[in-house]
């Protein structure tokens, strides 16, 4: 019978040693399915014996073994297996009738005159185990009292002793033969076991190693391929990386650049701003406050009158044209900062291209040229943006990529 671990684990914590009453031998159990065995085989030995003393001990395994049952019927309340082990330890190393153990002499005896009559091994039991005589004129129990009588007899005893105790090794014997037969068997099935294991394991080896080899072959040449395919890639990459170079430079001058003129952007609009509050200012005070010399004219046009309104329109158009020019500059340099930050990043899409092949050798002058071209300030009108020659350009890369 399989039992749970926990039930395994408690059994061998309580160091299970027995005496095989009524004989002196000890017998140590350490695993439960062993221990269960051993009661199972005391009940199936006594359970013809229906009748007198011999049934009680016939009932005394049932107990044992129906405490072991327990276990699993109780599987779930550990307190409950604990509890079913104790009692089948305890009750089965009573050490006193009931508890005769099948594998002993008189154990044998009991079985043998219970087959013959159960009064005779009634008469045996009351006088071996308990002292006592029932008598009741009946011939069976008194038989029962002369074997029982005989086997305290030093010489008829020894006769009587030593048939039961050849009875008990000849069953001995056929149990540790059935054994040895069982486990022989079993050692059969395993060699047989092992050689077709060796065998499928050979066959096994042998489709390994062709699929090895065949792999290996495969494995070679796609390497191979690979590898050409790799030199390829590092071409392309020593190619990407020279054109890299060649273009980092300018690529970090455009940033620095397009910073530099986003900077300056700021600063002219932050003046033009500035010149426009003051010059709103100053129009303002000077038209509530007109000095005399423009206002007292007297109906007549004199040199004071022009003079003033010289000077007025002359600082009124200075302010206008330093906002204008302000305002000229601050565009210009946004425009400029845009500029070379467009050329930046078309310098990295330029090598992204390259990267993916996704740009002919014929159409990269295209793009250099309009990465190179100059940008037009926005100060000036018709302000042209001559390229540079495509040859020029292709010996100054060549030149640089060389270095």
């Amino acid at each position: 019978m399989e039992f749970s671990e926990h039930a395994k684990e408690y059994f061998k914590t309580q160091n299970v040693e027995i005496t095989i009453y009524p004989e002196d031998v000890i017998r140590c159990f350490e695993d439960l399915e062993i221990f269960y065995d051993f009661v199972k085989k005391e009940c199936d030995y006594w359970q013809p014996c229906t009748q007198g003393r011999a049934s009680e001990i016939r009932n005394h395994f049932l107990v044992v073994l129906n405490y072991l049952n327990n276990i699993n019927t109780y599987a779930h309340d550990l307190n409950q297996v604990n509890s079913s082990i104790i009692y089948a330890i305890n009750s089965i190393k009573a050490n006193r009738f009931p508890a005769v153990f099948s594998i002993t002499s008189k154990g044998k005896l009991i079985k043998e005159m219970y087959e013959r009559s159960y009064e005779i091994s009634n008469a045996f039991c009351d006088y071996l185990f308990d002292n006592r005589m029932n008598w009741n004129n009946n011939l069976g129990y008194f038989k029962g009292l002369m074997y029982a009588f005989s086997i305290n007899d030093s010489e008829i005893a020894l006769t009587v002793e030593n048939e039961a105790e050849r009875n008990s090794l000849i069953d001995l014997h056929s149990e540790y033969n059935e054994k040895i037969e069982k486990l022989h068997s079993k050692h059969i099935e395993k060699n047989k076991e092992l050689d077709n294991s060796v065998a499928s394991f050979q066959n096994n080896v042998n489709e390994l190693f062709v699929k090895i080899e065949s792999d290996g072959k495969k494995l070679l040449d796609d390497n191979e391929n690979e590898l050409a395919s790799l030199k390829n890639k590092l071409n392309d990459l020593e190619n990407l990386y020279k054109e890299k170079l060649a273009l980092a430079a300018p690529a970090d001058y455009w940033k620095k650049l397009s910073t530099s003129y986003k900077k300056w952007g700021g600063i002219w609009t932050g003046a033009s701003i500035g010149l426009s509050c003051i010059m709103v200012g100053l129009l303002m005070y000077i038209l509530y406050n007109l000095p005399k010399v423009l206002t007292e004219t007297n109906n007549k046009i004199t040199y004071d009158n022009i003079r003033g309104t010289i000077i007025f329109a002359l600082i009124v158009s200075i302010g206008v044209y330093a906002i204008n020019l302000f305002v000229k500059l601050a565009l210009s340099a946004y425009h400029l900062s845009r500029d070379a930050k467009e050329r930046e990043q078309l310098t990295y899409v330029y090598l992204s291209l390259i990267n993916e092949k996704a740009i002919e050798t014929s159409e990269r002058s295209i793009v250099l040229q309009s990465i190179f071209s100059r940008a037009d300030t926005g100060l000036l009108k018709g302000d042209s943006s001559p390229t540079l020659p495509d040859g020029i350009l292709s010996q100054v890369l060549k030149n640089i990529g060389g270095k």
